[in-house]
């Protein structure tokens, strides 16, 4: 899935229907790469095929800092 993402990153973000039309060549969907968090979306409104989808960049690790409540 990270190699198909790669290999079209440069095309993002993109519709859900445009991102299915594109990876499709690699056997790859778009729900597969949002259920593994390498794709987000705007959760505000209903998902649709028009729904923009945007390339997760991890940034600071901002779950770690959540946990330090935790005594982690």
């Amino acid at each position: 899935m990270q190699t198909a993402l790669q290999r079209h990153m440069h095309n993002f973000p993109l519709a859900i229907k445009s991102a299915k039309a594109l990876l499709s060549s690699c056997g790859v969907h778009p729900y597969s790469l949002l259920f593994a968090g390498l794709l987000h979306c705007n959760l505000e409104h209903p998902i649709t095929p028009d729904t923009y989808l945007h390339i997760t960049e991890e940034n600071s690790n901002g779950w770690f800092y959540i946990e330090k409540t935790h005594g982690f």
